[in-house]
């Protein structure tokens, strides 16, 4: 039988032939998985998931969020201030240049006091400071310190320019000085040493109201007297409580005795503490311009001797399609007082607003409703 021999020499298949063959069908195997791979992708219309990271974001924390807001809305500016603080009225005198006031303290201590100056003339700081300075009106313990050479200009954490002055004299210590102004008004701050920690914060949240912001009024009543002529309208928390009866509740003398044409009672929230029978009362009252006085005349000639100016303590405006003149700072009276004053066809009128026993707060309220009220005022005859 023929057997089969094995040889044991090489074939035609050399190594580098092998690793050849190999690298082929890794290459084939390749694109055979891409292919399909890239078909079910389309197929589905999915994209390969790609991890993300989110990041971490902190929320800021406004930490006078529960802090309590003081306004003064006559005056026209507001801050916020720690609910552990007290705000006071220190001061509201009528004809004096430094018109307010506002002292927050902590347990009777001041931490900060805001005094405001009326600048109806729009004044640099050093004329305003030399023309108080030099008023014959001024207390002579007023000391305005509105301006110094030395002060810096500075932009407070809200946004607004100040004065800044680091040492500013005031008892028992050095205090330091903020000077803020705008439009018609100054308000000088003053921080004792032990309010400095509040007061960059309390600073941060002061700001200027915008008093040019009008009032609907669409939905207030309206009250005509066909005697004397004029309408006007009042808002719900204001009622008619009388009406042509008695003297004028002002009586200026330069004109005969004038009628209390109405009486308007606005709402009171509450006495101040220790109080009884508070009222805030609006009043409108005409007179017979008999001696044909101009309005200027008989505004100069009837609060000359309680030191008031014509060019610093009124401002003009208009009423009823006639020039008027409004208080800005208060009128005499044995509390508060404020008002306007127009002449129309030989009737001098009073619209004035009185309050007995009611918070400083309710004072500022009832001056700017009495604004309000007058922008709605007209002449019927």
């Amino acid at each position: 039988m023929r057997k089969l021999k094995f040889s044991t020499r090489q074939s035609g298949f050399s190594p580098i032939i092998l690793l050849v063959a190999v690298a082929a069908l890794a290459g084939i195997g390749y694109g055979v998985y891409y292919a399909l791979h890239h078909n079910f992708l389309m197929w589905n219309n999915t994209s390969p998931v790609v991890p993300t990271i989110t990041p971490q974001v902190t929320q800021a924390v406004d930490e006078t969020a529960n802090w309590k807001m003081y306004t003064s809305t006559e005056y026209g500016y507001s801050f916020k201030y720690p609910s552990d603080l007290e705000v006071l009225n220190l001061k509201e005198v009528d004809n004096d240049p430094m018109l307010n006031v506002i002292e927050v303290s902590y347990n009777k201590t001041p931490v900060m006091t805001f005094s405001y100056f009326a600048n109806p003339d729009n004044l640099s700081l050093q004329e305003l400071d030399k023309k108080i300075t030099t008023s014959p009106s001024s207390n002579s313990y007023l000391v305005p310190d509105l301006y110094s050479q030395n002060d810096e200009d500075v932009i407070l954490d809200n946004g607004l320019s100040a004065r800044y002055r680091a040492r500013y004299i005031c008892k028992p210590a050095l205090c330091q000085r903020y000077i803020i102004s705008s439009s018609g008004k100054v308000v000088a701050v003053t921080v004792f040493p032990n309010g400095t920690d509040d007061a960059r914060t309390i600073l941060s949240t002061f700001k200027f109201l915008d008093q040019k912001q009008t009032v609907d009024t669409s939905n207030w009543k309206t009250y005509t007297n066909t005697k004397y002529g004029f309408s006007l309208k009042y808002p719900n928390n204001v009622t008619v409580t009388k009406e042509n009866s008695g003297p004028a509740a002002r009586g200026i003398t330069s004109v005969s005795t004038g009628i209390d044409a109405v009486t308007l009672t606005i709402d009171t929230k509450s006495c101040e503490q220790g109080r009884t029978g508070c009222m805030r009362l609006i009043h409108v009252g005409v007179s017979d311009d008999t001696d044909k006085l101009t309005l200027d005349q008989i505004v100069e000639k009837d609060f000359s001797s309680s030191n008031f100016v014509l060019t610093r303590d009124f401002q003009k405006m208009i009423i009823g399609g006639e020039s008027a003149l409004i208080s800005i700072n208060g009128l005499p009276a044995l509390e508060y007082s404020a008002g306007a004053f127009v002449v129309h066809n030989n009737k001098f009128y009073e619209i004035t607003v009185d309050t007995y026993g009611v918070t400083s707060s309710q004072n500022d309220e009832s001056f700017n409703l009495l604004k309000q009220i007058i922008t709605t005022f007209k002449f019927t005859q």
